[in-house]
């Protein structure tokens, strides 16, 4: 038996794509290392907000934008916490996982709203 395939072409890769399910999916960022101007920008500003751009390229092998949830560490411990987007309930409390329904990877990017004074003076 011989067998050959051919190319598909996007048409057929599209409807490959729509066929797969989502699956949870884990990145670790380190912001200060991956979003360096951002970070400096905060820690050296009086603004409380930091804006970090998190697309989907910042989720390799994701499928869709869906972001179901966020696990927020801090160095040092107990130092802070921030509200994502600004919503009380999405506080991004150390050591936590935080379900995050209707967050996704996007163009805007994240707004992370710092809670506690103690994230100045410390990089």
């Amino acid at each position: 038996m011989k067998y050959s395939a051919e190319q598909g072409g996007e048409p057929f890769a599209g409807a490959v794509k729509g066929l797969l399910k989502p699956a949870p999916t884990a990145r670790y960022c380190d912001v200060p290392a991956e979003f360096p101007e951002e970070w400096s920008a905060f820690l050296d500003g009086s603004d409380d907000t930091m804006v970090l751009p998190f697309t989907p390229a910042s989720f390799p092998g994701m499928i869709g934008r869906a972001v179901t949830g966020v696990y927020a560490l801090y160095s040092p411990a107990g130092s802070g916490r921030f509200l994502l987007n600004g919503d009380q309930r999405l506080a991004l409390d150390e050591g936590k996982l935080v379900p995050t329904p209707g967050l996704t990877a996007g163009p805007g990017g994240w707004c992370w709203t710092a809670t506690s004074p103690l994230w100045r003076g410390w990089a």
